[in-house]
Formats: C-alpha cells, structure tokens, sequence
C-alpha cells in the first residue's frame, strides 16, 4: 500500500513538474516569437512631416513625388505615352535640385539625360536570349564636393518605368522618390558630406529585363567614375527594405555599420542563385558577378508581392513608414561606403568586387556578417563540437564513451525522424488537399491559413520521434535525467549541423547559416541541460539562452515564407501541387528553425502526457481546416487576385487581290487566323477561375504566350476565338511580338502575328481582369480595362482599313494612263 501510495504521489508530482515546464516553455517561446513578429512585420520608423529640417529626410516630402508619377502621370511602360512624361518630370525635379537656392560654391552639382541603344545576350528564367532596346533614357544626378574630384563615386539607382498593366507605386516610383528626397537633403547639408561623390541614377527600362541599366553601364560617361553601387527594388508596398543581393562584401559591411535599422539575410541571394523567383533588377547589370564590374548591393521592399506588377499597386496601398525606413538607411549607410570609398582611393588599394559574405540581422538592431572564405570553418564548427560531446559527458561526468556515442546516433536518428516529420506531413497534406479536393493555393488570399493549416501537423510530426522520451529517461539514465535529454538534444543537433556543413559544400552559406547556428544553439543547450535531474532552473537556462536565437531565425525563415506565398501567384501553372507543396516545405522548415531543433525535445518532455491525444488533436485540426478551406475559403479576393495573361494573336498575309505593283509603300494584308490566348501563371488552373465552356475554342498555333517571352514557359491556359468574327484587313507588312520604335524594347517575337499581352487579376467567379465574379465572358468584356482598351484599338484598326480600302478602289477605277501607283 505504502509503495502504491509513492508511486502514486510520484506520478503526481512528475505531471505537475511536467506542466509547469510546459507553461514555462509556453510563456518564454511565445514572448520570443511575438517579439520576432513585432519586429519583422509591424515595426516601421514614424513618418515624419514636411516641416522638419531640410538636411533630414521626409517621407511627406518624398511620397509627392510618387503621387505625381502614379496619379499625375500614371502608366510608364516602355513605348506608352507615360514613359516620356515621366522622363520630362525628372529632369524637372533634379535640375530644381540643382538650381535651389541651397546649393553651395563648394559642391558641383551635375544633371545628365542619357539615351542609349544597344543589345546584350543574357539569360532569365533559363532561356538564353538577346534583350534589345533603342531610345532608352536615363536620368543622372551627380553631387560632387569640389574638394574630391577625382575620386570614386557611390551609385544610388532605381528606375521610373512600370511594368504591364500597373502604374507602379511601389516599383518603382517608391524608391525613385526616396532617391529624389535624399538627393535633396543631401545638397542641402551644408556641412558633414559624403567622403566621395554620390551619382544618383533613374533608369528609364527595367521592367523589360534591365535594358535601359545595361546601357548605362556599357554606354554612360559617368560609370567609370562609380567605385561600388546600391540598388533600390520593390516587390510590394508592405515594406521590409532588406538587402537581398551583394557582390564585394566590403559595401554590404559598410552601409550595415551605417543604417540604424539594417536588415536583409543571405538567405534571400540563395533563393534568387537556385531561380525560385522568377525576377531580376539592374543589381544584375552593374554587379562584377555578372555584366558589370562593381561591388554593390541591392535593396528591395519585399512584402505584399500580390500587388506586385498589377493594377494595384497603389499609393494607397504602400504601408506609412516605409518611405522613412528607406531614406534614413540609405542616409546612414552612404557615408560609411563613400568613407571606405576614398580610403581605398587614397591608398590606392581596391577589395575584391568578386568577394561575398554570410549576413543576416538580428531584428534589425544590427547585422551579423562574415566573408565566404571564413564561414566554411565557421560553419564546419558545430558539427566537429556535437561529435566531441560524448567526450564533453566523460570528462564532466565520467561517463564512458561507447555507450555515449550509442545514444548521440540513436538521437540523431530521431532529429533526423523530427525534420522528415516536420516536413513530410506538411508536404503530404498539401499534396493529398490539392490532388482529392482540387482547389490550390487556398491560403493565396489568407494568409493566416498557411500557418494555421500546415504548423499543426509540423507539430505532431516533428513531435512524434519524443513521445516516450520521458519513459525512456526514466529507464535508461534514471539518476541522470539531464543528461539523458542533453543527448537527445545534441543529436538534434548533430543532423542539423550535417546538413549546414552539405549547404556550406554547395555554395549555399545562407540556409546553411541558419542550420550550422541553430546546431551551434543546440550544443549549448545541452550543455546547460546536462546534469543528473531535468529542473526548473536548468530549463530556465535553457529557454533563456535560446529566447535570442529564436526570435532570430524565426524572423529570418518566417519572412521569406511570406514572400514565396505572396509570389505563388507568378510560380508558374506547370504543377498543380507545387505552390501547396513547397509551402508545407517552409513551413515545416520554419517550425524546426523557430525551435532550434534542439527545444523539441524539451518541449516533448515537459508535456506530462497524452502525447498520441496531443498528436490526434493536432493532425484532426489540419485535416478539418483543410477540408473547411476548400468549402468556404476562395484562393482569391479583390485585394489579392489572380494574375492572368491574354495575348490577342492576328496571323497575316499578303493579298494576292490587290496587286503589290500598285502599292509599293503599304503591302495591303488579310487576315488568315487569329485567336486569343488566355492563361494563368500559378497552380490554380484556369478552368478553375474562368468559365472557359463560354468560349468556342480556337487551333492552337503553339506560340500563343511569346509575346511574354521569356516568361513562356510558366504559362498555361487556353485558346479561343476572338468574339468579332467580321472579316478584316490589315495594311501592314508581318508584324512580330518584339517592337522597334523610338523609346521600345524587344526580347523575342513570333513571325507574322501582332500581340497584345495584359496582366491583371481574376476571381474563381469567371472575370479575366477584376477580381470579381461575373455571369459571362460577355459581361466580364463590358467591365475590363483591357477589354475596353482592346476595342479601342480594334476600332481604330477598322476605320485605318476602311480608309485605306476605300483608296485603293478609288485608285483601282482611275483610268490607266502608263500605269497606276498606289
């Protein structure tokens, strides 16, 4: 009786101990986590006003500039009427800049408006071709104290043109008028200058793949005065400027020690080194790693990427604060990059532009960085630690070897168990979903979904390996709970850090980073852990040292999820489950890096039991949302549409009716074939989102989407029959998809066929460029931009055939006298 009643009142006590470890965990992650999210996607700097000093800078100032290229100018695509009035609106801001009132004897400010032509063979998307432009304008502004001639210049770029169907508040015209603003207080200060000179460049043509860059750097005076550069992107008005692209790793370590609030990791250069998203920037022709010869780096604005390229990317749209964020970054970090700058002109000593670094910031209060050559033995540490911790155990404990390392491999295997679990339940989920339901990319508009959905059943996966840690301790080490559990968490640990060191092999120091100090964490957990019981102060110990490192690469993996799925909607319409399959991916993979690997095992033994309840519980919460989402939650709103592509294709030919002789200046052609080509550009197919039984089908040619080349690839879709069926002509030779006017660009055309391609959103309700649903084709035409635009020009075509039909037969019933011209 008396053994029953301890052991009764045993149990009691290790449930109550177990809780109160849970509670504890709970409380101190949590805390860890909130200050992650609070950081990376809720802190801004406050805006400030128009009235504050002129030598500071002001997101009210700077945010004019973009209401008077988007709502005053508008449209800024390449060959549109905008680009032009966007050229004569920077001049006009920059030459104001030059002539205000504060400028001084001492400093020489330049204005430059360059037009360049030219081509370059390149690559994007994994397609090689040749990108070339004509009549491209770029704007230069270039400050220079008087007292340094001579020396190397700091590069500040971004561009005014906009992409298809969007006006471009956030790219560009966010980052065009912060560089106005900078370049403003910057000529105002009267004293504390750059120790260079600041070149400020506006490219004319970026969204056609950097042509207008790739003539500034082959053509301009200016570039063999620029010694390194920093890029300005956006990839949506939610803000995080982060640096996402380096070459010399001397400029990201200087603008880093220079901005108050740095942020930016190399995990996002090992996303854009394996193509994961289908993007590029000017950082690509000014960077010695690929068609320039300069060390830079480059900055982006990356959240709310499902305004991105569309029609609603708008002022109204951009988060406050984002302005300010950016301008007084690039205010702190030029004076310490123009300051190494002209050291290395002084000593006439130049760093390797080639050269990179391992970076990433610690919540933005500053940034960790070392170069590639040291992070291979850096990132090789931790494994050679956790394979010399069962030595750590004898000389500490005196605990024999063999028997150690038995139970490090045992360990590892269920850390290698944990990331298959953790990963490969999420995966299959979203897999099975897609495949038996059949709605992808649920989460698009929702994003509280993806987590909700796919970290439940990380959990009980990644879970599952400890269910009977706590059994297992109290059989195998009874005396020595602690370390038991330290050698649990060590080999989460050692697979961890296997995996960083194959990353570090590969090239890809970024992910590796993030695994080799989450199994350096690891280590030290289990150091402090390690001991012959498993109490409060030791767990204490351990959750307090890893409050840091949490909330770390919590902010470091989460962001870049966000990211990837607010860009699921350009990540190609190949595979139906790949946008729901690499989200379950991330988020397992966020789930592992937000506990260390190391916390699992910790968190297993302080949950006092009912693991398989705890299991059921969270794999029935994952299965019952995913079934609720496919009922009640569309993939698409207004706010975050669908992006579709629609190419109207005319195949012409010569008519053999009218005869050539008498129109030696205008071929008269006829229409043979034409069709439009409608398509989406991620998993959801489109009979998904359009009713496409509504449209009497069309031959596919099979070069429906080069208009859009080289993007081709990603597209998938229908085509159909144009609703006017009326027969026409055009009096035009064979046009192709590339142009050749003044102010154009051309990457790859289709013989004989005229494109017109548009992107905007759509719904699962059937409308090809709103978002929202409506009862027909017919109905969605009357109601689209580019409906409307399109029979505008199908107008315009038909009254230019009809004049000129009319001409000919007036020529044709002239009386023949030694021949007719036309």
């Amino acid at each position: 009786m008396n053994m029953a009643g301890d052991t009764g009142t045993e149990a009691k006590k290790q449930t109550g101990g177990g809780m109160n470890m849970l509670v504890l965990s709970c409380i101190i992650l949590g805390t860890s986590l909130r200050l992650a999210y609070h950081r990376t996607f809720q802190w801004v700097p406050k805006p400030t006003a128009d009235t504050v000093a002129g030598h500071l800078f002001s997101e009210q100032r700077a945010l004019r500039h973009v209401h008077d290229l988007v709502n005053g100018i508008g449209d800024r695509q390449i060959s549109s009427p905008g680009l032009p009035l966007a050229t004569k609106y920077m001049m006009e801001q920059v030459k104001a800049i030059a002539n205000s009132d504060y400028s001084r004897n001492d400093m020489e400010v330049q204005v430059d408006l360059e037009t360049v032509s030219g081509a370059v063979a390149m690559s994007f998307t994994g397609i090689n071709f040749t990108n070339a432009y004509r009549h491209l304008d770029n704007v230069v502004l270039k400050v220079t104290p008087k007292a340094l001639q001579g020396y190397p210049a700091v590069l500040i770029s971004s561009h005014y043109d906009s992409a298809v169907c969007s006006k471009g508040a956030s790219d560009d015209a966010s980052q065009v008028a912060v560089m106005l603003e900078l370049a403003r207080a910057l000529v105002y200060r009267k004293d504390n200058l750059p120790a260079s000179p600041v070149i400020f460049l506006w490219t004319g043509g970026e969204e056609a793949i950097s042509p207008a860059g790739n003539g500034w750097a082959t053509y301009s005076k200016h570039y063999k005065d620029v010694g390194a550069f920093i890029n300005l992107e956006s990839m949506g008005g939610g803000g995080v400027p982060i640096i996402f692209q380096h070459t010399g790793a001397w400029v990201l370590s200087a603008f880093a020690s220079g901005a108050p609030h740095p942020r930016g990791s190399r995990v996002a250069q090992d996303i854009f080194d394996l193509h994961l998203i289908p993007a590029d920037s000017d950082f690509r022709m000014f960077s010695a790693r690929h068609y320039g010869s300069l060390p830079g780096i480059d900055i982006a604005f990356v959240l709310d990427s499902t305004a991105y390229h569309s029609y609603l990317d708008t002022p109204e749209r951009m988060r406050p604060g984002n302005l300010q964020e950016m301008g007084e970054a690039l205010l702190g970090g030029i004076y310490p990059v123009a300051q190494e700058l002209a050291h290395q002109h002084k000593a006439s000593a130049h760093k390797d532009p080639m050269e990179r670094a391992v970076f990433f910031d610690v919540l933005g209060y500053f940034m960790v960085e070392y170069p590639d050559t040291l992070a291979y033995t850096i990132h090789n540490v931790p494994l050679a630690l956790l394979l010399a911790s069962p030595l750590v155990q004898t000389f500490t404990e005196g605990r024999p070897v063999g028997p150690g390392y038995v139970r490090l491999m045992a360990s590892t295997m269920r850390g290698l168990m944990t990331i298959l679990g953790a990963v490969g339940l999420p995966a299959l989920l979203a897999a099975a979903r897609v495949l038996l339901l059949g709605k992808p990319m649920v989460f698009y508009a929702q994003h509280w979904l993806a987590p909700a959905l796919f970290l439940p059943i990380s959990l009980a996966g990644a879970l599952a390996p400890w269910h009977r840690i706590r059994l297992n301790a109290r059989r195998n080490e009874p005396t020595r709970k602690g370390s038991y559990l330290a050698s649990q968490m060590h080999g989460c640990g050692l697979i961890s850090s296997i995996i960083g060191s194959g990353l570090t092999a590969a090239g890809l120091m970024g992910s590796a980073a993030i695994f080799s100090w989450c199994s350096m964490v690891a280590f030290i957990l289990g150091l402090i852990m390690q001991g012959p019981w498993v109490s409060g102060p030791r767990v204490l110990g351990v959750l307090a040292f890893a409050f840091v490192p949490v909330a770390v690469t919590a902010s470091t993996v989460g962001l870049y999820v966000v990211v990837l799925l607010e860009r699921m909607a350009m990540s190609g319409a190949g595979i139906s489950v790949l946008a729901d399959v690499l989200m379950g991916v991330l988020h397992g993979a966020t789930l592992l890096a937000s506990s260390c690997g190391a916390l699992l095992p910790v968190l297993a033994y302080a949950i006092p039991g009912g693991h398989k309840r705890l299991t059921a519980s969270l794999l029935g919460f994952s299965l019952l949302l995913a079934a609720w989402s496919h009922m009640y939650v569309q993939p698409y709103t207004p706010t975050a549409p669908k992006r579709m592509v629609i190419n109207h294709f005319v195949f012409t030919e010569a008519d053999p009716a009218v005869s050539t002789a008498q129109h030696d200046q205008i071929i008269a052609m006829r229409t043979v074939n034409e069709s439009i080509a409608i398509a989406g550009a991620d998993s959801t197919a489109l009979e998904q989102a359009i009713d496409v039984s509504k449209f009497t089908r069309a031959p596919v040619i099979g070069r429906e989407h080069d208009v859009v080349f080289p993007l081709t690839n990603m597209l998938r879709g229908i085509v159909v029959n144009p609703p006017d069926k009326r027969p026409r002509e055009r009096s035009a030779a064979a046009t192709t998809t590339g142009t050749d006017s003044d102010g154009t660009a051309s990457s790859a055309a289709a013989p004989a066929a005229s494109a017109s391609a548009a992107t905007g959103g759509g719904s699962s309700g059937g409308s090809l460029a709103a978002p929202s649903p409506s009862p027909s084709p017919a109905a969605s035409e009357a109601h689209t931009p580019w409906t409307k635009w399109l029979a505008a020009q199908q107008q315009q075509q038909r009254e230019k055939q009809e004049r000129e039909q009319a001409a000919a037969a007036a020529a044709a019933a002239a009386p023949a006298q030694g021949g007719v011209r036309g």
